[in-house]
C-alpha cells in the first residue's frame, strides 16, 4: 500500500457505500462525519462518475404522458392525455 494513507481508505468507503445506494445520513453515522458538507469533501467524483451521469442524462426521455380515465355518468370511459407544459402555453 505505498503511497496510500488512511484517508484514501476512507474516501473509497464513502465513494462504495453512496454507490450502492447506502441511505447519506447512515454513511455519515458509519464514518463519523457530523455534516453533510464535510461527507460530501469525502465523495470524491472522478471521471467514470461524470460518464455514467451523461448516459444517464442522454437515455432520459422525460416523463411518462399521464393518461387519466374519465366516466360519464351512464356512459362508457373516455381516455384524455394531458398536455405538457409547452403545449399549455
Amino acid at each position: 500500500m505505498t503511497g496510500r494513507t488512511p484517508h484514501d481508505l476512507r474516501r473509497s468507503g464513502i465513494k462504495h457505500y453512496i454507490e450502492a445506494g447506502v441511505d447519506p445520513h447512515t454513511v455519515m453515522k458509519w464514518s463519523g462525519h457530523r455534516t453533510m458538507s464535510m461527507l460530501l469533501r469525502y465523495h470524491i467524483i472522478d471521471l467514470e462518475d461524470l460518464r455514467r451521469a451523461g448516459k444517464k442524462a442522454s437515455d432520459y426521455r422525460g416523463p411518462e404522458p399521464v393518461v387519466t380515465p374519465l366516466r360519464r355518468s351512464g356512459a362508457s370511459p373516455v381516455t384524455v392525455r394531458s398536455r405538457s407544459v409547452a403545449e399549455a402555453v
